[in-house]
């Protein structure tokens, strides 16, 4: 992703920047373990969890 390390603090944010095609399989799961430790994810991990891990399931059925 061209050195750019972005911090997702929001679900939103998380989905933008897994979604970007340059965002590779490595990308994705740096990205994931960034956004749990996120303010909203911790707060909210209940709400957030399935969401996070059905989007995962998601992206690596079309990578897989």
């Amino acid at each position: 992703m061209g050195g750019k390390e972005a911090l997702p603090e929001t679900f939103e944010e998380f989905e933008n920047i897994v979604n970007d095609p340059s965002c590779d399989q490595d990308c994705v799961w740096d990205t994931a373990l960034k956004y749990r430790s996120s303010t909203e994810y911790t707060e909210n991990e209940l709400d957030y969890k399935k969401k996070v891990d059905d989007l995962l399931e998601l992206l690596q059925g079309v990578e897989g």
